[in-house]
């Protein structure tokens, strides 16, 4: 997504095809939105290095129409508790 996405479609706009928000960063924010759980469980993060992919997710996480309806990074830890942690066996 930074190389071939960002790197190539966005220009200098925070979106995914530059200054105007489209359907594709509405289509993809929900699965960064829960990244948060992945870092708790998994210990996974986006390297420093992504800084385009970082200044996106700013963007749409700062958006009225994305506060109104997002989740707590508690939230998320919770509800894939479930999936994250083994099962007895």
């Amino acid at each position: 997504m930074e190389k071939e996405a960002f790197g190539k479609l966005s220009g200098d706009g925070p979106y995914w095809f530059g200054e105007s928000v489209s359907l594709v960063d509405f289509t993809f924010y929900p699965w960064f939105e829960r990244w948060p759980a992945l870092k708790h469980y998994r210990g996974f993060t986006l390297p420093e290095e992504f800084t385009r992919l970082r200044q996106w997710k700013k963007a749409l996480k700062q958006r009225d129409s994305v506060v109104a309806i997002a989740n707590s990074k508690e939230f998320y830890i919770k509800r894939y508790a479930r999936f994250a942690t083994p099962v007895p066996a």
